[in-house]
């Protein structure tokens, strides 16, 4: 099992920032297995959960 932080994710498979992917996440841009996530501490399982950014099907590099 691969837990990492939410922000740290999408900043590191993405082109946003971590400060972005912060203010992305704050701002509810970001769902994890369909539920709105508002915390960019938020832990992600890379094995199990799945990610979405505006709405659309974010694919996690394990």
């Amino acid at each position: 099992m691969s837990v990492e932080r939410l922000d740290k994710i999408i900043s590191s498979q993405s082109t946003f920032s971590r400060k972005d992917a912060r203010n992305l996440i704050k701002d509810g841009g970001v769902k994890v297995n369909g539920e709105v996530v508002t915390s960019p501490d938020a832990k992600f399982d890379m094995e199990s959960d799945t990610l979405s950014l505006f709405d659309k099907a974010f694919k996690v590099k394990r």
